[in-house]
């Protein structure tokens, strides 16, 4: 008998018949690419619905337990970068995918729904029968317009535009209107050339992907040109389109970013001692994972009430189970030696309320390092379930009394002396100019219950293309370039 696996493996998206190539987009009229678009949604919508694999190209087992191989081993001193701003080492730049393979594990984390609106959506939400005409709209602009370059790219040339096209008559490109900026760097048309360039039979409409007959204010939008490969496939570069324009998803924290905190923040405790971790919004299992992955001895205490991540017929949660895979399937063992193998012991409590788990209880004073990425409020509705804090305190104040106060509190009372606080939280934007200022109202809580504030670090975040990083609050300039970033407040109980 095969075990039933709970994870997701590889999608067939990139071997289905929806997968064309970008050249066979463009040769489509309107409505083949809406029959397309239509096609391709319907996919999707079955893989998700009935295997439980989302619009991911995802690994196969074989491939995770590879990868995941590679944590113990790897080099985590190297994600530290110095901070321009205040000259120190506490920017922290991991882009490593080894762990990539724990999303599998949680298969309703693009069914997240992220927004401060009521009626945010998910990823998921844009895929069903009830906004499949919002998701025609969205697909159409980011792969037939490739609003987001991940066929084409825009034309630098020396001459001007209509002259380009003029001169490059074999050229594979395609045109696109889009609304004037007042920088472009690259080539394009005005209204007036294309009209001109139409009449006199040097473009025809097959390469423009908008009509420039339905524009009224033609001197508020350009007609980009831009080139592209003709063979390249929709996906997987495609997936991407689906991760930034429908919506943001859930992400989780990165595991080795845990790992190497955990054995930072702990080098003072002698290798052969236990230590205990707390998390205490568990979350997607980026940090359970990054615990077991450690060298160090670490006991890992989390807590999560998402019910969406139980596993009834198993008794457990999925995080016990990514642990679990990790102990058994990952770590070497044969009949003359065992890799040493890390404990956990999960609760589905709500944070604010594990104090009162006499199980619990039991780790008072225990815990060497706290370390969490806790709810930012209702900005991240991981599900429906109602013992979700956004859903018990839906007001900001209450919130913040209910949950973020003994979430905290309960934080402090278990750590020891000399134990080390880690608090990964942003504020979020609730209006043209405000905010719900969860860092300061958390570090505030934090210092009113005697710890230490230590520093900040700041994680860098994956580039998101098309987004102004100076004009995002949490922002950071290196080498040039601007990077948007997640804080990790430290403190320490002395």
């Amino acid at each position: 008998m095969v075990e039933k696996k709970y994870y997701y493996e590889r999608s067939n998206l990139l071997e289905s018949n929806v997968n064309i190539t970008f050249g066979e987009l463009l040769e489509k009229n309107y409505q083949e690419t809406i029959n397309w678009i239509e096609d391709l949604r319907l996919f999707v919508l079955s893989e998700w619905d009935n295997k439980g694999i989302p619009p991911t190209i995802g690994q196969n087992k074989i491939d995770i337990i590879k990868n995941f191989k590679k944590l113990r081993e790897y080099n985590t001193d190297k994600f530290l970068l110095h901070d321009p701003e205040t000259k120190k080492l506490n920017i922290i730049k991991n882009y490593n995918k080894f762990a990539s393979g724990v999303n599998q594990f949680f298969p309703t984390m693009m069914k997240t729904r992220i927004g401060t609106t009521k009626n945010a959506m998910s990823i998921y939400d844009y895929f069903t029968n009830e906004h499949k005409e919002k998701f025609h709209r969205i697909a159409y602009r980011v792969f037939k317009k490739d609003s987001m370059y991940h066929f084409s790219g825009g034309v630098k040339s020396n001459l001007s535009a209509i002259e380009w096209i003029r001169q490059n008559k074999e050229c594979l490109y395609f045109i696109v209107q889009q609304k004037l900026e007042e920088k472009c760097e690259t080539l394009y048309l005005t209204a007036g050339e294309v009209k001109l360039l139409f009449n006199e039979g040097t473009i025809y409409k097959k390469i423009t992907t908008s009509t420039f007959q339905k524009s009224k204010n033609t001197d508020k939008i350009m007609y980009l040109i831009k080139t592209y490969d003709p063979y390249a496939k929709i996906f997987p570069a495609g997936l991407q389109a689906f991760r930034l324009g429908l919506g943001q998803p859930a992400v989780n924290f990165p595991p080795l970013t845990a790992k190497w905190l955990y054995e930072h923040y702990t080098k003072h405790i002698p290798l052969n001692k236990k230590i205990t971790v707390y998390d205490s919004s568990v979350g997607w299992g980026g940090r359970i994972l990054g615990a077991m992955a450690s060298h160090r001895k670490i006991h890992y205490i989390g807590t999560d009430p998402n019910t969406d991540n139980l596993i009834p017929e198993l008794g457990i949660s999925r995080y016990e189970y990514v642990a679990k895979f990790f102990n058994e399937e990952v770590l070497e063992t044969n009949n003359f030696w065992e890799e040493e193998k890390n404990t956990f012991h999960i609760f589905q409590d709500g944070s604010e309320l594990i104090g009162n788990n006499p199980d619990f209880q039991q780790y008072k004073n225990k815990v060497n390092i706290m370390f969490t990425s806790p709810p930012y409020f209702d900005r991240e509705r991981y599900s429906e379930d109602k013992n979700q804090s956004f859903k018990a305190y839906p007001e900001y104040s209450d919130w913040q009394n209910n949950f973020l106060k003994p979430t905290l509190t309960t934080a402090v009372e278990y750590l020891k002396d000399g134990g080390y606080l880690l608090w990964n939280i942003a504020n979020i934007k609730i209006g043209k100019d405000k905010y719900h200022l969860l860092e300061q109202d958390s570090i505030k809580i934090l210092e009113d219950l005697g710890m230490t504030y230590i520093m900040k670090y700041k994680m860098l975040m994956t580039k998101m293309l098309g987004l102004r990083m100076d004009n995002i609050l949490n922002s950071v300039k290196i080498n040039g370039e601007w990077y948007k970033y997640e804080p990790i407040f430290v403190f320490v109980k002395k």
